[in-house]
């Protein structure tokens, strides 16, 4: 398991230095990185598996349908713009081979020895990048590889090296420090968190911290005094510290967006929302093919650009532009309908089993079942249900990444081989 753990760090500093870490480039988007590479030699070790036993585990089918998804949508754009085939074909084979993580996982990890290592090395990843956030928050100027300055409204933000995906991640580890009651862990995520001063992460972390509680604690009417005695000394501490607490950084960002709405970023947001919609009624059923959104986006708002005289400004707006900022609208617009469909096939199945082994091993005296049932779980639900502000569904998303991963994991409880 080792390897999936060098796999965490090698996309960190592949983001981390970003050209540079291209190995050799084919032109349309196919780049040949060390993670790649890594990601084949995965896929090639699963198929020499496959070739011995000639069977998958059934908790891998909704992977198998999300796959014959991506593939068949990139093929249909052969016949829909064959300029973008190559740009689609990269995307889908990065996809497909991310998806194989998680087999690899089940395939490769004999005993829960492997688990419990794969599963520390991922803290590692976890606590480190925490860190990071809170360094890079404290001196942006150490490093010419942190992301952290100030941004409209006057508010700090801060990614570490990661990038802003890195404050959903934080969450993931938030739970993982609650369910093991690590206090001083705990306390460095929400620092971490509110560095980052993110609005979505911050509901994702209220969500997950609230649906957790509310399913592992019995309230009687002493517990609901307690909180309700608790409450008012934190509204109480919230009102004494008023102008403090409105220089938090999620706090001023909420203050700033309900304040200037139609902010540049909001505006852009909402432009890509709108392109969107219309892909949608276009071709609703099929979609222009997987992986081709933000090829038709450029293909739209570019000549727009240019004729506006902004066209220096292009790039940096196309980091907003070129995504719909929802994985749901998102594959709407690439595979149609019918992808739609299957996305939430994929995502049923994948809940359902990640259910069924937090019911089996809720209670379990194995701590290493207990705590990946628990934790993959509710991030399960918190991950379906909040992340819906960001499409993860991309090559190099660390939220895919880390949900491959955990996947993966929980997948290993259900063999019945899986020693002690």
């Amino acid at each position: 398991m080792v390897w999936v753990i060098i796999y965490f760090w090698c996309v960190l500093i592949e983001n981390m230095i970003g050209t540079d870490a291209v190995l050799f480039s084919l032109g349309s988007g196919l780049e040949i990185r060390f993670s790649l590479i890594l990601k084949v030699l995965f896929f090639f070790m699963n198929i020499m598996v496959f070739a011995k036993d000639g069977k998958i585990g059934k908790v891998f089918m909704p992977f198998i349908i999300l796959s014959a998804l991506i593939l068949s949508s990139c093929i249909s754009v052969l016949f829909q713009n064959k300029t973008y085939f190559l740009n689609s074909l990269s995307v889908s084979a990065h996809i497909i081979l991310t998806l194989n993580i998680a087999l690899f996982i089940y395939n490769f990890a004999k005993d829960e020895d492997d688990i419990r290592r794969l599963f520390n090395g991922i803290r590692l990843f976890g606590i480190i990048n925490a860190l990071l956030v809170i360094l890079s928050y404290l001196k942006p100027d150490l490093s010419n590889f942190f992301e952290a300055g100030v941004v409209q409204g006057d508010t700090s933000r801060a990614f570490g090296i990661m990038g802003d995906e890195v404050s959903l991640i934080i969450v993931f580890f938030s739970l993982d420090a609650v369910v093991r009651k690590k206090l001083i862990l705990f306390i460095i995520y929400f620092t971490a968190l509110l560095c980052t001063g993110s609005i979505g992460a911050t509901f994702s972390f209220v969500f997950i911290m609230v649906l957790y509680s509310l399913r592992n604690f019995k309230f009687n009417v002493a517990h609901l005094g307690y909180l309700f005695f608790g409450a008012c000394i934190i509204l109480g501490s919230f009102w004494s510290l008023k102008e403090q607490i409105e220089q938090i950084g999620v706090v001023k960002r909420i203050n700033t967006t309900l304040r200037d709405p139609e902010s540049e970023n909001g505006n852009l947001r909402l432009a890509s929302l709108l392109t969107a919609s219309e892909m949608v009624i276009e071709k609703p059923f099929l979609g222009y093919g997987f992986g081709t959104y933000q090829y038709y986006v450029k293909e739209r708002f570019e000549p727009v650009f240019r004729n506006l005289g902004l066209s220096w400004k292009f790039p940096s707006a196309m980091t907003i532009l070129g995504s719909a900022f929802n994985p749901y609208i998102q594959i709407v617009c690439e595979a149609g309908l019918v992808g739609l469909t299957v996305f939430l096939i994929f995502i049923r199945g994948c809940f359902k089993n990640a259910r069924e082994m937090y019911r089996k091993n809720k209670e379990s005296d194995d701590e290493v079942k207990r705590e990946i049932s628990i934790i993959v779980y509710f991030w399960l639900i918190t991950f379906f249900v909040t992340v819906i502000s960001a499409n993860w569904l991309l090559p190099a998303s660390f939220l895919f990444i880390l949900f491959v991963t955990s996947y993966g994991m929980i997948s290993c409880l259900s063999r019945s081989q899986l020693s002690n």
